[in-house]
């Protein structure tokens, strides 16, 4: 209104140019009226509304300086431009006190330090609004914002932001809702007007407040399950445990305020949000099953419907590779194989499988997109959608030519939808750290100078104060899970004391140990001792309703030491009976041995940053509340098949495989399979053989693609077979059902080892004489609908299985399950007394069977019996030869009739 290049001007837009005008007022005098000058009372004077407010009256003198003064209802339709700030023009139309004391209120912000006079005033105009007391103007009941811009204060107070910032410095008294306004408005220190951030005031779902990267607030962090999770402030990618959802959190958290007003949704619930009636930390199909409660709470995705989506193959390179020849699953049981490139290395054959099926083949040059749509059902609809997008980024072609590629798969969503229990929830969105369920408590941090700071924790054996605050914290998962798992609605929690019989020794942890030594008879005093590695570290005589307290110095820090309570119990009842005990309540153990953490820094998915002295960490266990760090969009680590399918794992998994761990004979299988995934055991090597084709799987292989079955391997060797036993030449190999004998539970296979064997055995004559031929005879038996392929026996000393005396097949060819074989024996070389010959068969893969023992005794001949036994032997080795061939001949003859009938 006036020329800013020279401050006299605004001089001259008040007053007369003239400056040696007898009226020195100048323009002044026009707009005085009834006004004193320099009036010490602001309250009976308006010398702002004489300029400023068109009130269709003689009062209003504004449009006789020029130009004219900005009018403050605006009737003129000329809209003054901003404040230097930004701040648009105000309509002060729902103002009813026009005194210049009234605009002061707004308009004063210069008069500090001044007399508060209309002189003073009107040369010291603040522009409007700002100031430490937000809630004089801002507040529903005040009259110096617009309606828009009003709050309740009362329902603040109300509210879970009533203590926010309440250790702010102020320079003089004022309403400490006020410091509430200047945390999300401004920088948290009292402001001289409006704070540079009053427009866009923190928010709760990005990196301002509610984050890893903690603020000078205090507030608490939210690990997961908000808006954009992964967008979240996360210094060097801590951690990672987050649910992705669709909608911000004011959303959810509009469902319990205080009041609500017209103000925009976030601005409610950062005003008047409250934890009155925020939804079960652990009920996930409260709001993922009910379509009611999903549009309540944030359009919560509806799992029991069939939904699908595309998404990026190996997010984290983007860039996968297939040779010439080879297959690669893409998921949801589709496989790419490439079958050839072109010389010239422009173009390359692929074929895509869905499972055994070959969907669709076709030529693709580089960097052209291919996609493949099928008919799938969502929401009850039947559309074509794609399922399969890829684009070749590379062709190679050498020995052995290779392309790579990126693009996108179809994925579904929760496929086991009709499974509906919070426990299958718990299988891919909870992530359980590996062994029993543990707490740590943080007990100190220390400023290092030139450093970060560190973090001292310890592990938490036993705490019932905690346990009875919260039905999460339960001593005794297990059992919460057992009631969710029979009705989920209905839940009670055991009894958080410990019942310790006289002479008993409670094992708290490992090393850790409480012992009852006696109790008087008088049922008033407890003998007990703590152990400790051992050692007894605490012995007293503990008075009924009296505590037995634990309290060393632990020397955590350099060379200091502190006291710390690493246990304490109350001893709430003492019984004489059969036998005596005591009652412990109030129980808290924590381990002796501290350990240390610097800041930011992951624990336990936790960020370090923010841990407070006192601050308890539980993890592998239910989530205490839907921003726990525990919970995790879904499994990430596909190749870890046993973290969720293993039997032994108490939650189980409705809806999912469970499989034992005790795989029995496959427990090395594809032992020396590669995979960057760092695994607990060779169990998932195993697991790959026979579900993905034996590599690391880089996404998870649908229930609907079946495992590699036994004849796969064992009968027609398909590549990798993992040098599995070869059965395919023998009638044992066209079984169907191999499980039948060789499982042993779920997938313990089991390899039986009585086979084969020798049924029976005999010898002629049993009692030969020294140098007599003796003819021995034995009946072999293989395994079910396999073959035997020799005999061999020893006498006396069992040599090496391959090296002994061959029998022959009676039948002249060892082809059948059950073989008779024979061997004649010379027992010239032999020595007079008794002996054993020692029997065995083989099947397959030479493997021997059981020795079958066969007792002879040799006795000595005399000279007459020795020349009739050369005798009988010349005629009977003449004879025997002749008599066999003919057996032999009329054998084959049947055999051979019998195998052509049923040919």
């Amino acid at each position: 209104y006036w020329d800013n290049t020279s401050l006299i001007t605004a001089c001259y837009f008040c007053h007369q140019k003239d400056v040696h005008s007898a009226s020195i007022l100048g323009n002044v005098s026009l707009i005085k009226g009834s006004n004193i000058l320099n009036n010490q009372n602001l309250t009976n004077s308006t010398w702002c509304a004489a300029c400023h407010y068109n009130n269709n009256s003689t009062d209003y003198k504004g449009n006789l300086i020029d130009p004219e003064p900005p009018e403050i209802l605006n009737r003129s339709g000329k809209v003054p431009n901003n404040a230097s700030d930004g701040t648009a023009f105000y309509n002060h139309s729902e103002i009813q006190n026009y005194k210049d004391s009234h605009c002061k209120t707004c308009h004063g912000s210069l008069l500090t330090g001044y007399l508060e006079t209309s002189l003073n005033f009107s040369h010291r105009v603040g522009e409007g609004g700002g100031g430490k007391d937000c809630i004089s103007c801002h507040n529903k009941s005040s009259t110096g914002s617009p309606l828009n811009l009003r709050v309740d204060g009362s329902a603040i107070e109300k509210g879970v932001h009533k203590n926010l910032n309440i250790k702010a410095y102020n320079s003089s008294a004022t309403d400490p809702i006020n410091k509430a306004c200047w945390a999300c408005h401004g920088d948290g220190t009292e402001p001289s007007g409006h704070p540079a951030r009053y427009k866009l005031p923190r928010k709760c779902d990005s990196s301002d407040c509610h984050s890893l990267s903690q603020s000078v607030y205090n507030e608490k962090m939210v690990y997961s399950h908000f808006r954009n999770a992964s967008s979240n402030s996360n210094p060097g990618n801590a951690t990672n445990y987050n649910v992705t959802t669709s909608a911000g959190c004011q959303v959810c958290h509009m469902n319990s305020v205080v009041t609500k007003d017209n103000n925009p949704m976030l601005a409610i619930v950062s005003h008047y949000g409250s934890k009155d009636k925020l939804v079960d930390s652990f009920n996930c199909r409260y709001c993922h099953i009910d379509k009611d409660n999903s549009i309540d709470w944030g359009e919560a995705t509806l799992i029991n419907r069939n939904r699908t989506a595309l998404i990026e193959f190996e997010k984290e390179r983007n860039k996968l590779s297939v040779s010439e020849g080879g297959k690669i699953y893409l998921g949801e049981g589709y496989y790419l194989k490439l079958v050839e490139i072109t010389a010239t290395r422009d173009e390359a054959l692929i074929q895509l499988f869905n499972g055994d099926r070959m969907v669709d083949e076709t030529s693709l040059q580089q960097g052209r997109l291919y996609e493949y749509e099928a008919e799938l059902t969502i929401d009850n609809s039947t559309i074509r959608t794609p399922v399969i997008k890829l684009n070749i980024t590379s062709i190679f072609k050498g020995n052995k030519g290779f392309i790579q590629f990126e693009g996108f798969r179809i994925r579904k969503v929760h496929s086991e939808r009709e499974s509906r229990n919070n426990t299958n929830c718990f299988a891919c969105h909870l992530y359980r750290y590996p062994g029993e369920k543990k707490r740590f408590i943080v007990i100190d941090r220390e400023d290092k100078e030139n450093s970060r700071d560190l973090i001292y924790y310890t592990s938490v054996f036993i705490d019932f104060i905690s346990d009875n605050k919260s039905k999460i914290y339960s001593a005794d998962e297990d059992n919460v899970i057992t009631q969710l798992l029979k009705n989920e609605e209905s839940i009670s929690y055991p009894s958080l004391q410990k019942l310790l019989k006289e002479g008993e020794t409670w094992n708290i942890a490992d090393n850790y140990a409480l012992r009852l030594n006696e109790v008087s008879t008088e049922s008033k005093l407890a003998w007990m001792t703590l152990t400790i590695n051992g050692v007894a570290s605490e012995d007293a005589v503990i008075t009924l309703g009296n505590w037995f307290n634990y309290t060393p110095g632990l020397a955590y820090k350099d060379g200091s030491k502190t006291n710390i309570t690493v246990f304490t119990a109350k001893v709430s009842a003492i019984s004489q009976g059969k036998p005596d005990f005591v009652i412990l309540s109030d129980v808290s153990a924590i381990s002796p041995a501290i350990m240390k953490i610097t800041e930011n820094s992951t624990l336990f998915g936790y960020n370090s940053s923010w841990l407070k002295p006192g601050d308890t960490i539980t993890t592998g266990k239910i989530p205490v509340n839907l921003h726990a760090p525990d919970l995790f969009t879904d499994q990430r680590n596909w190749a870890d098949c046993v973290k969720c399918h293993d039997s032994s794992w108490k939650l189980g998994i409705a809806g999912m495989a469970a499989i034992s761990t005790q795989l029995g004979k496959h427990s090395g299988l594809n032992r020396n399979a590669s995979g960057k995934t760092i695994l607990s055991d060779n169990i998932d090597r195993a697991c790959w053989a026979c579900h993905t084709g034996g590599e690391e799987p880089l996404t998870h292989p649908p229930a609907r693609i079946k495992a590699r079955i036994c004849s796969s391997c064992h009968t027609y060797q398909e590549k990798p077979f993992y040098d599995a036993k070869y059965v395919g030449d023998e009638p044992h190999g066209l079984e169907q059902n191999c499980e039948n004998c060789h499982y042993r539970g779920s997938h313990n296979v089991v390899r039986f080892q009585v086979t084969p064997g020798i049924k029976e055995a005999s010898l002629s004559p049993e009692k030969p004489g020294k140098g007599e031929k003796v003819i021995l005879v034995a009946s072999a038996h293989s395994g079910y609908r396999m073959t035997i392929k020799a005999a061999e026996y020893f006498i006396d000393t069992i040599g090496r299985s391959g090296n002994g005396m061959p029998l022959e097949p009676v039948d002249g060819l060892f082809d059948s399950q059950k073989e008779d074989a024979i061997a004649e024996i010379n027992t010239t070389g032999i020595d007079v007394g008794d002996h054993v010959i020692f029997i065995h068969a083989m099947e397959r893969d030479n493997r021997w069977g059981a020795y079958y023992p066969v007792n002879f005794t040799i006795v000595e001949m005399s000279y007459t019996s020795g020349i009739l036994n050369n005798l009988k032997n010349s005629i009977y080795s003449e004879w025997s030869g002749i008599i066999y061939l003919i057996i032999v001949i009329i054998v084959a003859y049947f055999a051979i009739s019998w195998r052509s009938r049923n040919l």
